[in-house]
């Protein structure tokens, strides 16, 4: 049986003629796709790639993981499963960070700033094997570079976005790494954890006199911060096209849960002199192009990142089926020679 890293070397001479006509389709994630990111060949993730959902524990709902089927499943995809590899992966396998924002209709859209990643190997008993593997911030932002940018994936440097670097992620941006096992721990079957760390923020810009018209994908907000003068602000939005319009007092802290949030209709609530407000205009379920004028405003900080919340971890589940036990040298098991090839975690990245 092949393993797939040489399924996926035969897939590309057939699927060249196919890969060439889809590049004049592709967005930006083709660019990342041709410098590194992912495990294998760019007309992989252009044609094949067909990711879905891991296990996940712990942390924000809204930050997702996903991967190919046998390591989301543990299974070969042709016993009945959907793919087209063969089942094995050998160690490697490409992990793909969703930021899930605009699906949680209860929630305030937020960014991810990514702080690394903690990868920890297990037997198919549980027990822990072989070495911890860490993945610092500044790894993160010098290989994790391939963006799905296909069947509606918007890559993490998508035009719009207010930044472009990998080690943010904006609500409905992705990105994908390549993370491998080292050479200890590639015997037999058995599973991996990623715990990865990150730091919600938002992305808010001052709030001006004037009139603005939004463009909104379902599920996705705009925020802007307001401060109150003497005169008080007058904050309006054509809400019959398809958005809310929420506020919230800064003194009171950040919340992610909407209903700690003050929903209006088309006018803001009193503000109170002084007093600087979060604004936050909403899509709901599909397309949304409200208008937003505001008057009477004062000063406000410049358009940035600010934290929005504690710092968090969540984990995500990868099976790792592997097509050979160590060989043994005076008894002793003997790692097997290994190629890092584009391994995210490779040493001396």
């Amino acid at each position: 049986m092949l393993t797939r890293t040489q399924a996926a070397n035969e897939l590309t001479l057939p699927l060249l003629g196919l890969s060439i006509g889809l590049a004049l389709l592709l967005s930006l994630a083709a660019v990342g796709a041709a410098r590194a990111g992912g495990c294998f060949k760019p007309v992989y993730y252009e044609a094949l790639f067909h990711p879905i959902a891991q296990e996940a524990k712990g942390g924000d709902p809204r930050l997702n993981g996903l991967s190919d089927y046998i390591a989301v499943k543990g299974e070969d995809p042709h016993g009945g499963g959907s793919g087209c590899m063969c089942g094995i992966n050998n160690g490697r396998w490409d992990q793909v960070l969703l930021n899930n924002s605009p699906a949680h209709e209860s929630l305030a859209p937020v960014s991810f700033k990514l702080l690394g990643a903690h990868i920890e190997y297990f037997k198919k008993d549980g027990k822990r094997k072989g070495k911890a593997v860490e993945i610092p911030a500044a790894q993160i932002a010098g290989c994790w570079n391939l963006g799905l940018g296909t069947e509606g994936y918007r890559p993490f440097n998508a035009k719009g976005g207010a930044s472009d670097s990998s080690q943010v992620l904006e609500p409905g941006e992705n990105l994908v790494a390549c993370l491998c096992l080292g050479p200890e721990n590639r015997g037999g079957a058995g599973y991996a954890w990623t715990e990865v760390s990150y730091q919600p923020l938002v992305y808010v810009r001052p709030l001006k006199d004037g009139s603005q018209d939004l463009s909104l994908a379902p599920g996705a907000g705009e925020y802007f911060v307001v401060k109150a003068g003497p005169a008080k602000p007058i904050i309006k939005l054509d809400s019959a096209k398809g958005a809310k319009l929420y506020t919230r007092d800064q003194k009171e802290g950040w919340s992610s849960q909407l209903a700690q949030w003050q929903e209006h209709g088309g006018l803001s609530a009193q503000m109170a002199p002084g007093a600087s407000y979060w604004i936050l205009i909403k899509a709901g379920k599909t397309k949304a192009n409200p208008k937003l004028t505001a008057a009477r405003t004062a000063a406000a900080p410049k358009a940035a990142f600010v934290e929005a919340g504690p710092k968090g971890k969540r984990s995500y589940k990868s099976f790792i089926l592997c097509g050979f036990e160590p060989s043994k040298k005076d008894g002793q098991p003997k790692p097997p020679k290994y190629d890092w090839g584009n391994c995210c975690n490779k040493p001396g990245n």
